[in-house]
């Protein structure tokens, strides 16, 4: 055999060899995967690391604590409605009201739900808390009206300042909403607003 068939013939047999060895070879996805990735895991990333998945833990899940500045304002606060875990609302009175202006806080101790709010309200002579706590609706009883309303983020602290009513007494309904409907979780107050 001549000199340039030897050459030819074992240049053939390496691409011969480099496609087997192609085809053979195991295939990979590509990256990143369309595969939906779901916390908690401990599954680790094929892509780009082996390195595990982390998480958000419950640990970090909390509210953040007040620095000196927002202490101050919030002593000034008259009450503050609280949410708890487990659809609990509470309200805890710090001062009285001493004229028709109110300041106070909505502490979220919850990362249940999306949003979580505070509607006020004053009630028909002769309407307690314990008919306003037996409503269970998440729409306003018809005996209730309407002073206004906050909306507030879970795991936070608001302060809120407003004008009120004129004398009487105000009541606070808690509610949450998210994911879902508008759901009733509480009612509490009264808080007195002294007359002009």
């Amino acid at each position: 055999m001549k000199r340039s068939k030897v050459y030819t013939l074992g240049i053939s047999i390496f691409l011969v060899m480099l496609v087997i060895s192609g085809c053979a070879a195991p295939k990979t996805e590509p990256c990143p995967t369309n595969v939906p990735i779901s916390c908690p895991t401990s599954a680790p990333l094929s892509c780009p690391s082996t390195a595990p998945l982390t998480c958000p833990t419950a640990a970090v899940q909390i509210v953040p604590e007040m620095d000196a500045w927002r202490q101050s304002l919030s002593s000034m606060g008259n009450a503050v409605i609280t949410f708890d875990k487990g659809d609990q609302c509470s309200m805890k009175l710090n001062s009285h009201l001493t004229d028709s202006q109110m300041n106070y806080e909505i502490v979220v101790n919850d990362p249940t739900y999306q949003n979580y709010m505070v509607v006020f309200m004053t009630l028909d002579p002769g309407k307690t808390l314990a008919d306003l706590e037996a409503w269970k609706v998440a729409g306003s009883p018809p005996y209730a009206h309407f002073v206004g309303l906050d909306v507030v983020n879970p795991l936070s602290r608001t302060a809120h300042s407003l004008p009120t009513i004129e004398g009487g007494e105000l009541y606070f309904s808690c509610l949450v909403q998210g994911p879902g409907s508008l759901k009733n979780v509480g009612s509490v107050g009264p808080l007195e607003v002294p007359a002009k």
